[in-house]
């Protein structure tokens, strides 16, 4: 695969404010929290300052698991943007780390015969119960704004393909390690690698590749271009 150059206008994430002490919130109406999808149950507490490694897993049961990741990195998880798309906030939400253990009561029946796009729906809901877990408990606000920015495009080298497919027999799908210079991916299609990529180049990456398929992909990083939250010494 390779890269091109070009440009053009990206939504950018404006934190207005954020609480450090991840406190749970003062009891929503029903008519509030029916909006919203939530976990059943979920704790945070602060990381092992020695810990090195970071990453986020969703498995099939409903659980969900992160452990050493900054609030910046839960942010662009949970709402899909890069993190040099997340502007403004405290400091300590691209330094403090957390670890978060969490359990909905959905669950994903691991039917051989489900497709993608049932496994993807279960992913993005889980998704959007991370999104109310964050607003709960670190009292995320923020808005969106436009603003232009050089982008690259992912396309697939003159001489082919060489990524190994995933398969079943690996593990669940849809499972990311994310660490030092280094990310390693089990189950994602291209698409997904080109939203996690932004992350070690600094700007928008956009899949022109037109390639189907999950694959298992491991990049080493040692561009010092990497961004500082995948960057742990």
């Amino acid at each position: 695969m390779r890269s091109l150059c070009a440009g053009g206008p990206a939504l950018v994430a404006v934190i207005l404010s954020a609480a450090m002490s991840p406190r749970r919130a003062a009891a929503q109406s029903s008519e509030t929290a029916a909006a919203h999808l939530t976990f059943e149950v979920a704790s945070i507490r602060p990381s092992d300052p020695a810990a090195l490694n970071s990453f986020m897993r969703m498995d099939p049961s409903g659980g969900f698991r992160a452990e050493n990741m900054t609030v910046k990195s839960l942010i662009y998880f949970a709402y899909g943007h890069k993190l040099f798309e997340v502007a403004g906030g405290p400091d300590w939400i691209g330094t403090a780390r957390y670890d978060i253990a969490a359990k909905s009561e959905e669950s994903l029946n691991e039917d051989p015969h489900l497709s993608h796009s049932e496994r993807q729906g279960f992913n993005d809901r889980q998704k959007y119960r991370l999104r109310s877990l964050l607003e709960d408990r670190f009292h995320l606000q923020f808005h969106m704004r436009t603003k232009d920015m050089p982008v690259y495009v992912l396309v697939v080298d003159k001489n082919g393909l060489k990524l190994p497919l995933a398969k079943e027999s690996d593990g669940p799908m849809n499972q990311l390690m994310i660490g030092p210079g280094q990310f390693t991916a089990h189950g994602i299609s291209l698409s997904q690698f080109a939203n996690h990529l932004p992350n070690f180049v600094d700007r928008d990456v956009i899949d022109k590749t037109g390639v189907t398929g999950l694959y298992d992909i491991k990049l080493e990083c040692t561009s010092e271009r990497r961004s500082d939250d995948f960057r742990r010494s």
